[in-house]
């Protein structure tokens, strides 16, 4: 919940947040990340990998609705060895 409330406090524009709506935020936050997770294994496994890739991310984002916002995200861009992530890992 610490890393939750690192990443709201982030915004300059963020208020007080209460401790249950923490919760859930953070509860919420980890079901979308197993969503995801779990849909970009699907296409590792398609694709006969084990190991999840940036690519299963750009895919989930165009076949899946649910996931169309991260096509507006910027993706660290593959085998540059540099990542588009600023140094607080939240993007800038």
């Amino acid at each position: 919940m610490s890393r939750a409330r690192q990443i709201i406090n982030y915004d300059d524009e963020s208020v007080m947040i209460s401790k249950e709506a923490l919760v859930l935020i953070t509860k919420a936050t980890e079901f979308f990340i197993q969503d995801l997770a779990g849909v970009n294994a699907i296409n590792a496994k398609f694709s006969k990998r084990k190991t999840l890739q940036v690519s299963d991310i750009v895919t989930a984002a165009n076949v899946n609705d649910r996931f169309h916002f991260i096509k507006d995200c910027k993706l660290p861009i593959l085998g540059s060895g540099s990542s588009t992530l600023g140094k607080t890992g939240l993007g800038q």
